[in-house]
């Protein structure tokens, strides 16, 4: 059964404690994602049945530059997360 982190067409924006610095996520359900594929590294693409995040960054966008992490694995809620230092927002 997928465990859906997020309900789709919409976004949740967290502060994450990462080594005692808060840092901005975004987070969004993986149905709504266009344009973007898995990594190029293949060390990046790790897990059980899917993708975990694990080993850091393992999305890129359609020109090939890392944009965030999905998380789709068994044994875990399924979410993309993006890096907001590796996106823009147009306006």
């Amino acid at each position: 059964m997928v465990k859906i982190f997020y309900p789709k067409d919409t976004f949740l924006l967290v502060m994450v404690n990462t080594s005692r610095i808060l840092t901005k996520k975004i987070i969004v359900n993986i149905k709504d994602l266009i344009n973007t594929k898995k990594h190029t590294d293949f060390w990046r693409l790790n897990g059980c049945c899917d993708l975990d995040g694990a080993d850091g960054i393992n999305t890129l966008c359609k020109n090939g530059h890392e944009i965030g992490t999905i998380k789709k694995d068994c044994w875990m809620p399924n979410c993309m997360i993006f890096e907001p230092k590796l996106i823009l927002k147009n306006d």
